[in-house]
């Protein structure tokens, strides 16, 4: 049976949140900004990629709705938890992280802060193209020999993980 994981999260601005997701934060330069810690900010999707997580689905609240959700179902690979939100360079700074979501003048009734958390289609899509193109790279790699860098350097580098080049493995991989 799979592991799977229900997440949700409160995004400041969901339009921001969206494209960090699908994008990471790049530096203009082709390559992504660091968080405090010189993690590269690469963004949801690949480090998903970069966990080889095999199946995620997407989930928003409509935007008219006086609180904006996010949320995801992931299988995952792993049997212990794993955290987002300290794992995810940069994803913390993107959400409400002191429980204060709204004035109650934005509700509509008490009972109704979220009216509803609709599928996102556009988003799995998104998800499944890129990790498509992932396991293309990978599968490339055990046939063509290691190359340049390893499957390892690249999972690692798509988690933003400290150290590494994101950017420069995209144009080896070129």
């Amino acid at each position: 049976m799979p592991n799977i994981e229900i997440l949700a999260y409160l995004p400041i601005d969901m339009e921001d949140f969206l494209f960090f997701c699908v994008n990471g934060a790049p530096d203009g330069h082709g390559g992504w900004l660091p968080d405090k810690y010189g993690r590269k900010k690469t963004g949801v999707f690949d480090w998903l990629y970069g966990r080889e997580v095999p199946e995620a689905h997407f989930y928003t609240s409509r935007p008219e709705d006086p609180v904006p959700v996010f949320a995801a179902t992931v299988q995952r690979p792993e049997t212990g938890p794993m955290p987002w939100f300290r794992n995810i360079p940069g994803f913390e700074e993107l959400l409400v992280s002191d429980g204060q979501v709204g004035m109650a003048s934005q509700f509509p009734a008490a009972g109704l802060p979220i009216a509803t958390v609709n599928p996102r289609p556009d988003l799995d899509q998104q998800f499944v193209a890129g990790r498509t193109q992932f396991e293309g790279i990978l599968t490339s790699l055990r046939k063509t020999g290691q190359g340049s860098f390893t499957a390892e350097a690249l999972r690692a580098a798509l988690r933003g993980d400290a150290g590494t080049d994101l950017a420069a493995l995209l144009t080896a991989i070129k």
